[in-house]
């Protein structure tokens, strides 16, 4: 189904037209949906990021771990050098895998999670404030609305004729 797009001019919404008004309601609506749809977004992204955190701070114990068994005074273990080189070999490669992992958590927080954050709190923020100042000005317009549609003609035109003298 292709998408339907639609302009919300500034010259329609002046005349305050009941089509401006249900156009503008899809667009509060979608803007809802967007927000819940960033929201969910940057708390998975949170989590993959923390996972590749903690994955990076895993294979880092691992590797001193591994540069750890050199270290131990084992009573049957001496002489035996072939098994200290492979686990120097082995933790060289998870300390490369380890700085892999590092560098792929702070790319996904530069380019994934903060210009998300700044995405939600800027955009999607100005958004949900703008809704609401439109919200308070079409209820003061609508209480303007009634307060002067009870006010009998007479009393306007003596309103007007003071202000005038």
């Amino acid at each position: 189904m292709p998408a339907v797009h639609h302009k919300l001019l500034l010259e329609d919404a002046l005349h305050d037209s009941p089509q401006t008004r249900s156009l503008l309601s899809v667009f509060e609506e979608d803007a809802l949906n967007l927000t819940d749809y960033t929201n969910k977004l940057l708390q998975t992204m949170q989590r993959v990021f923390g996972a590749q955190s903690e994955m990076g701070l895993a294979t880092e114990q691992l590797s001193q771990q591994l540069l750890d068994y050199e270290k131990k005074n084992f009573a049957l273990g001496k002489g035996d050098e072939e098994v200290i080189t492979t686990l120097q070999s082995f933790a060289k490669t998870v300390g490369e895998l380890n700085s892999l992992h590092s560098e792929l958590a702070n790319q996904m927080a530069d380019n994934m999670v903060f210009p998300l954050i700044q995405f939600r709190e800027k955009d999607l923020t100005e958004i949900s404030t703008l809704k609401e100042i439109y919200g308070i000005a079409t209820d003061e317009h609508e209480a303007s609305m009634v307060k002067y549609s009870r006010l009998p003609k007479k009393r306007e035109n003596e309103k007007g004729q003071t202000s005038i003298s």
